[in-house]
């Protein structure tokens, strides 16, 4: 899988989902390394960021723009 299939795989993964997923759940949905995953999901989150997406908030588990302390993918 290209880095940019996994990247678009996770991102489907992150908003179909009806709760928030660990890391380890995505890696193991994947067939991916945790390191790997992880650092796909960095990647995202910096591209939302300087396209002014907004993350995923695992807390809720919705699309969320807050700057808050909840834990998110950013």
């Amino acid at each position: 899988m290209t880095n940019e299939e996994r990247r678009a795989a996770l991102e489907a993964i992150i908003y179909a989902a009806d709760e928030p997923a660990t890391v380890e759940q995505l890696a193991a949905s994947l067939d991916e390394e945790k390191l790997v995953v992880q650092a796909s999901l960095d990647e995202l989150v910096a591209s939302y960021a300087i396209e002014e997406r907004t993350t995923w908030c695992a807390a809720s588990s919705r699309a969320c723009a807050r700057r808050c302390a909840s834990p998110c993918l950013r």
